[in-house]
C-alpha cells in the first residue's frame, strides 16, 4: 500500500510517461503474481480446491459452477498447473481488466492505491469467481464508455457465466 502511494506521489510530481508505463506494467505483473500464487488464502479456497480436484469427473453437461470458471479449471487441469494455475489465470484476467479500466483515468496510481485494500486484497484474494465476474464487469463499463455495444454484450455474458450476482450489471446496458 505504501509502495503504491509512493508511486502515486512520485509520478504526480515527475511526469515521465515512458518510464511510468514500464513501472505500471511491472506493478500490474507483481500484483498478478501476488494474487495468483497465493496458497490457502481466501474465503472460497477449500470449496474451489475440492472442485478442482473433482474436475476429471465433471463433464461439460453436468458441471454445477459457472461456465467460465469450469473452463479455467479444465485448462489448469490439462496444463497440470494445479489449483494455483486456476488462481493465476483468474488473477491475470482480473489485473488486466483493472489495468485497462484504470489506464486512461486522470490519476491511475491513486485509483490503484485506493483499489488495493478492498478490491485487490479482499475481493481478488478472497473470492475467486466473484472477482472473475467483477473483472468482466469492469470491461463492460469500459466498453460502454467506448460506446461499443457488441463488446458490452460479450462482457456481460462472460460476467454472468462467471457468477450469477453480476446479473445486476445488465441494468447498465439499458442506460
Amino acid at each position: 500500500y505504501v509502495a503504491l502511494l509512493s508511486l502515486h506521489y512520485f509520478f504526480y510530481k515527475n511526469k515521465n510517461y515512458s518510464f511510468e508505463n514500464y513501472i505500471w506494467i511491472f506493478v500490474i505483473f507483481l500484483l498478478t503474481i501476488f494474487i495468483g500464487f497465493r496458497y490457502e488464502v481466501g474465503g472460497d479456497w477449500i470449496i474451489y480446491e475440492r472442485y478442482f480436484n473433482n474436475i476429471p469427473n465433471i463433464t461439460f453437461q453436468n458441471f454445477s459452477i459457472s461456465t467460465v470458471f469450469f473452463l479455467i479449471n479444465k485448462l489448469a487441469y490439462h496444463t497440470n498447473t494445479q489449483f494455483i494455475g486456476v488462481n493465476f489465470i483468474c488473477s491475470l484476467i482480473f489485473m488486466i481488466s483493472l489495468a485497462i479500466f484504470l489506464k486512461n483515468s486522470e490519476n491511475k496510481w491513486l485509483a490503484l492505491t485506493i483499489s488495493y485494500p478492498v478490491i485487490i486484497v479482499i475481493l481478488a484474494m478472497g473470492y475467486t469467481r466473484q472477482c472473475l465476474a467483477f473483472s468482466f464487469c469492469l470491461l463492460l463499463i469500459k466498453s460502454l464508455e467506448d460506446k461499443s455495444l457488441l463488446r458490452s454484450f460479450v462482457y456481460i455474458i462472460l460476467s454472468i457465466l462467471s457468477h450469477k450476482s453480476s446479473l445486476f450489471f445488465t441494468s447498465f446496458l439499458l442506460f
